[in-house]
């Protein structure tokens, strides 16, 4: 018996009917597989709980191979008899498995009524064997199985095509807000703003109005004036001091998207909380990701309000207030 984590495929099977075509099946299979990574079970399973090496080959394998004729639903199981059959099959779909069914005897899968936990079948991809061609049953589960490579376009296709969509949006988002923010922001918001992006340096205060232009105040002679420098002068003046950072930050987590879209929310080995929190992690991400580039090409502390009065004596003195009030930082307008 194979050991923990060396199954690649479990083939399930109604022994009553269909033990040669599994057989058949492993055969076909072991041409482009290991002969002992393919889980086929050829002795009889007795009374009993489910067998744990039953279940270990189910959780370490990544194809489930089903065989399913005209007889295979339609055995009757007493109460106290456990059906292995649709056990494999149970537990396969809440593994979440890729599941292959394989259609023998002219069935429509359709028109199986099958239990309710089992009706996701219906919706898996099947191939149709037929008797007089083999080769065209082998040639499919080598379709089926084979291992695909992933080209660097698939790698960044989908990512790029996800930010993308997050900076269209954060675009829109952001002309609207532009338009709010210099429309509609009240004097006390421009004064509260304009308060969380002033900078001090040995009693003069320093405002960005542009990457590399400042409208700095001197309040020991009232004096407001307009000057050049370089960011390295002016240590925490920046549009945003981590926006590098948060940019960095957004985008890794953005990567989760890639990561559950490839495996359809269907994580290998029945990991499905992991999947949900890694999506939601990857929303979150999104958006903080769309308000950063929002907020670096609109910055909200360059509004037209601030603009108009940033050289204004009163304008300063009401910043000041704020920024230094010890009460709550409520603003005080002279």
């Amino acid at each position: 018996m194979a050991g923990k984590g060396q199954y690649d495929i479990f083939i399930s099977y109604r022994r009553s009917d269909s033990a040669d075509r599994a057989t058949l099946i492993r055969s076909y299979l072991t041409e482009w597989f290991d002969d002992n990574r393919i889980f086929l079970d050829t002795h009889e399973i007795h009374q009993g709980p489910f067998p744990d090496y039953i279940e270990e080959a189910l959780s370490t394998s990544k194809y489930f191979v089903l065989l399913v004729s005209e007889n295979s639903f339609s055995k009757k199981v007493d109460s106290n008899e456990i059906d292995y059959y649709y056990e494999e099959i149970r537990r396969a779909i809440n593994k979440n498995l890729t599941i292959i069914p394989v259609l023998y005897d002219d069935i429509d899968i359709n028109a199986i009524a099958f239990h309710n936990d089992l009706k996701s079948l219906k919706l898996q991809n099947s191939i149709i064997a037929h008797a007089e061609d083999p080769l065209a049953l082998k040639n499919k589960l080598h379709e089926f199985t084979k291992k695909r490579t992933t080209s660097l376009k698939d790698w960044i296709a989908f990512p790029l095509a996800v930010i993308s969509i997050y900076l269209v949006v954060s675009l829109l988002s952001g002309i609207g807000m532009y338009v709010y923010d210099n429309n509609f922001t009240s004097y006390e918001d421009a004064v509260a703003e304009a308060a969380d992006h002033v900078c001090e340096q040995n009693g003069v205060f320093y405002y960005p109005i542009s990457h590399n232009t400042f409208v700095i105040y001197n309040p020991e002679n009232s004096d407001i004036t307009k000057i050049s420098m370089s960011r390295d002068n002016a240590h925490s003046i920046s549009i945003s001091e981590n926006a590098a950072f948060k940019v960095g930050f957004w985008s890794t987590a953005v990567a989760w998207i890639y990561q559950i879209m490839k495996s359809k929310y269907k994580p290998h080995n029945g990991k499905q909380y992991l999947a949900y929190i890694g999506a939601a992690v990857a929303v979150v991400a999104g958006v903080g990701l769309g308000c950063t580039v929002e907020r670096m090409i609109f910055p909200r502390y360059r509004t037209k309000i601030i603009r108009d009065n940033i050289e204004k004596l009163s304008f300063w003195q009401n910043v000041i207030n704020y920024k230094y009030s010890s009460v709550n930082r409520q603003l005080i307008i002279e």
